[in-house]
């Protein structure tokens, strides 16, 4: 996915910061999760599902549920 927006460094694009803190995910999951909501408000749905499966099951790995 390179190019992507949501792949654009720490303050994204627009002026979003990828890496803000999401309760108690550990920080490369808010990441995901940012990026998610970063894509879904693109309009970019399926790749925005895409990181918010990732961050899902990270957060499942994790032992977070």
């Amino acid at each position: 996915m390179a190019g992507d927006a949501a792949e654009t460094g720490s303050a994204g694009t627009h002026g979003v910061n990828l890496d803000a803190p999401a309760g108690d995910l550990p920080p490369a999951l808010a990441r995901l999760k940012n990026e998610g909501n970063l894509l879904f408000k693109n309009g970019q749905f399926g790749h925005a599902l895409e990181k918010y499966t990732q961050a899902i099951e990270g957060y499942k790995q994790s032992g977070g549920v």
